[in-house]
């Protein structure tokens, strides 16, 4: 696995909208964790504000799409802790929530969905993305539901405006999906490539 290098690139952008002001925050990374230890230690990282948990937690959808056993280990770990449900052959005898089944479903029906939310993505190069990944995201007025509970908005290239996601900080401090369901929803649908006869 590539050494992760758990670079956070803050800009906060102070921008006017219509008298409303908008935080703007890039989070990149190099690459998938290839482990659950990985996945661990970045999220550790990356995971002490809602921007980075919610970067974890698109790095989980990713990871699903190659492996789907470890990206279902990945989601207990990105997932809050309501999100669970116990499991013998779960992570610590966890997996995430039945109704995870159907996101997980479309999910792996539409495998360019995880690439759409990284920058530089795009429909017409059918969301083929480079490593290091870097996801963009922003807060309005109405981010903050509490102190503990933040809802933050990610770009996506396949969409007209950014997917909310949730996050939920446990008792570690550390950030975790709690309602993510607008992140398994339709875009527009990648490019064909040109069909070469020749």
């Amino acid at each position: 696995m590539k050494t992760i290098r758990s670079a956070i690139t803050s800009v906060i952008l102070a921008c006017s909208l219509a008298g409303l002001q908008a935080q703007e925050k890039a989070v990149e990374v190099d690459g998938v964790p290839q482990s659950t230890d990985d996945f661990i230690a970045l999220r550790d990282k990356l995971s002490v504000d809602p921007e980075g948990g919610a970067a974890v937690f698109v790095l989980a959808m990713m990871a699903y799409i190659s492996d789907q056993d470890l990206g279902e280990q990945f989601f207990t770990i990105a997932l809050d802790r309501s999100k669970l449900q116990p499991s013998v052959r779960g992570y610590k005898g966890f997996k995430p929530e039945r109704s995870m089944d159907y996101f997980l479903d479309r999910l792996a029906k539409n495998p360019y969905w995880p690439t759409s939310y990284v920058e530089g993505s795009s429909p017409e190069e059918n969301y083929k993305v480079e490593s290091p990944f870097q996801f963009t995201f922003t807060r309005n007025k109405y981010s903050e539901i509490s102190s503990d509970r933040i809802k933050v908005f990610i770009a996506c290239s396949g969409a007209d405006t950014p997917r909310p996601i949730t996050l939920q900080k446990n008792n570690r401090g550390i950030w975790k999906a709690l309602e993510y369901s607008s992140l398994f929803v339709g875009m527009r649908a990648p490019g064909k490539p040109a069909d070469d006869d020749l």
